[in-house]
């Protein structure tokens, strides 16, 4: 039986929504429909364009409310998207069949999991769902204008309750729907402080996982990862995005976020709730931008009130704009300072200007070449997006599994195709944002992977030619392989995990997509090309023990991290940037070891290759480039047995 979820938003939250209902897609995989209400005229359009197939949308006019269209004259917008909640419930509960389950969500949450846990709690004789706010203690004063529940999540099992209930609670608000908290109202919400009382199906949410929210989050010691945040070790379901504040500056929309305007957050909050879903947003009002919508942020700050505030901690920004205005407004303050008190010495200049993190990492350069990145203060604000751990902590859990990494890949996919097509020059990676030009580097690395299978067709008499892609994504590489060489019928098959391998069998059909390790190198092939893959195992040789036994002519390893002095080390990636709602660790690996390992195996390197990927890893005892490596088999030699 289904499970009908609804929401309701206007175009200035309107990418909240979309994030809110991408992570319910995410998660919830069982059987469902979704609803959003648009309460302005451009929202339609909106969802359309940026939106999923599947979503229904609905206007104020299609539900045919006639008192809901007569207040819709004189409230003001807000209150009337508060007096659209009860309707629209009423609504689903009255179009939907006897014992269906009915979801309200407000458009600022986030799903971490599915809430299909949260609903199990209406088994047996419940009929209504709802969440207390759970005050921290120095927010139990709101109580009193803001109301015991929250109107966030509300559920109903469809039956004479549900629509008892939802009938009463619509006419409340048809009646009344303001923000008056010294006389107990607050819009929708506050008409549910009287439903333990009135309805004996009623069931208040035990899970602590559903309903943390910037009111509450005090109460609970914030654990887990990115992708799997938890809260007293209970995995968080849903966040309620309360007070989150968009900023734009003077020519640099959506260049900051206050993440909950009025409330103070730990570091630990920044990094695991509040970095990734402004990453999100962000990603979406600049695709709705593009498409043509006019996203207004919710903030206005000039560049000294902006850059004042992110360096209070008030903000979170990763625009680079902000951060070098940031930089350069400091430093001229400081050197205005430093002329007045009459420095003149290059030296204590330098100390008294440049920000500690710049002159600590001069010290460690000019002492020795391999240092140490270390930048306490960015730490508190936001995690960065590459660090070196102990291998202790390689994380096991989502990593490359998380479905955010599939749903982007896919969503990306008719873009990548079309960038392909000829004579296009090839020049846009597949992990390209929307609309990013053809580039250079990406170029180079698409050429890199012509000559490497122009060696492997040009060296084998017998066709076609078999081509094993290890962690080759929805196919990008084998439709590449089809622009380079048209006239080449190649046999190609990916590896890679299961929910990657189901969404690149219905983009690539004429590919072999294998989600088990042992059987996709169980075949025969002629070129094993692997990119930007091995290295994300934690048994790195012991899996590379097991590819050149495969016995290939041909191994290609790209578009890894190598080192020239340090041993291997482990380093945790956090991708937002790429729209990847998780974390995940890798090796950063021996140059020198690496090629030892494959020649004491008999394969000869062919050629060396260089990517212009540089990443700069906090904490790492040594910065990596990016490399590639072509090998082949020596001739004569005797396959090793795999260790399996």
């Amino acid at each position: 039986m289904p499970i009908h979820f609804c929401t309701l938003f206007d175009a200035r939250y309107a990418a909240r929504g979309i994030v809110m209902l991408e992570s319910l897609e995410a998660h919830c995989k069982e059987e469902k429909t979704i609803t959003i209400l648009a309460v302005d005229d451009t929202t339609p359009a909106m969802i359309e364009k940026l939106g999923r197939p599947t979503w229904t949308v609905m206007t104020v006019e299609q539900m045919q409310d006639a008192e809901l269209l007569w207040v819709r004259r004189s409230r003001p917008h807000r209150e009337f998207c508060w007096t659209c909640a009860p309707a629209l419930m009423k609504h689903m509960v009255a179009k939907h069949g006897e014992n269906h389950i009915v979801v309200y969500l407000d458009a600022d949450l986030y799903f971490f999991a599915s809430p299909h846990g949260l609903l199990e709690e209406l088994k047996g004789n419940g009929k209504i769902l709802i969440h207390e706010h759970r005050y921290s203690q120095d927010r139990s004063h709101y109580e009193k204008g803001s109301g015991r529940f929250n109107v966030g999540f509300v559920a109903f099992v469809i039956g004479d309750e549900a629509s008892s209930c939802t009938n009463r609670w619509r006419q409340q608000a048809l009646d009344k729907c303001v923000l008056d908290p010294e006389n107990g109202f607050c819009g929708d919400q506050g008409y549910l402080n009287e439903w333990p009382e009135l309805y004996s199906g009623l069931r208040i949410l035990q899970n602590i996982g559903g309903g943390v929210a910037p009111w509450n989050l005090q109460n609970y010691v914030l654990g887990g990862t990115i992708a799997r945040p938890t809260v007293d070790q209970v995995p968080l379901v849903f966040f309620h995005y309360h007070s989150f504040r968009t900023v734009s500056v003077p020519r640099a929309n959506f260049a900051a976020a206050i993440p909950a305007s009025g409330y103070e957050l730990s570091a630990q909050a920044h990094r695991l709730l509040f970095a990734g879903y402004w990453a999100r947003l962000q990603r979406v009002m600049t695709t709705a931008v593009k498409a043509g919508f006019a996203i207004d942020s919710d903030v206005h700050l000039l560049l000294e009130e902006a850059i004042t505030a992110l360096q209070n901690g008030e903000l979170v920004s990763s625009s680079p704009y902000l951060w070098w205005h940031g930089f350069f407004w400091r430093m001229s303050k400081q050197y205005n300072h430093l002329k007045e008190q009459k420095v003149t010495s290059l030296k204590r200049v330098a100390v008294r200007l440049l920000p500690p993190l710049v002159t600590d990492l001069l010290r460690r350069i000019r002492s020795k070449p391999n240092f140490v990145f270390d930048n306490e203060a960015a730490k508190n604000v936001l995690p960065p997006e590459w660090e070196a751990i102990p291998e202790t902590n390689w994380i096991t859990a989502d990593g490359w599994l998380h479905p955010s990494i599939v749903e982007t890949q896919v969503t990306k996919w008719p873009e990548f195709v079309a960038s392909i097509e000829r004579p296009r020059a090839l020049g846009v990676a597949h992990e390209a944002l929307s609309g990013a030009p053809a580039n250079v580097s990406s170029h180079n690395i698409i050429m890199t992977f012509g000559y490497v299978l122009g060696r492997a067709i040009a060296t084998n008499s017998r066709r076609p030619v078999r081509v094993l892609d290890w962690g080759g994504g929805l196919g990008h590489y084998a439709r590449l392989a089809q622009q380079l060489f048209p006239e080449e019928g190649i046999n190609y098959t990916v590896c890679e995990l299961p929910l990657m391998a189901d969404a690149g069998r219905k983009v690539v059909p004429e590919a072999t997509f294998v989600a088990d390790r042992d059987e996709a190198l169980s075949g025969r092939y002629d070129l094993i090309y692997a990119s930007s893959s091995l290295q994300y195992v934690r048994d790195f040789y012991g899996l590379l023990e097991k590819v050149v036994a495969n016995d290939s002519r041909w191994i290609m390893i790209c578009r890894m991290p190598f080192v020239d002095t340090a041993d291997d080390f482990v380093v945790v990636q956090r991708p937002r940037r790429y729209g990847y709602d998780t974390e995940y660790t890798g090796w950063f690996l021996n140059r020198r070891k690496f090629i030892d390992f494959m020649q004491s195996h008999d394969y000869r390197l062919e050629r060396e290759f260089l990517n212009e990927e540089r990443p700069t890893v906090v904490n790492a005892p040594e910065q990596c480039a990016y490399r590639g490596f072509l090998f082949q088999r020596r001739a004569g030699a005797t396959p090793p047995k795999s260790g399996n």
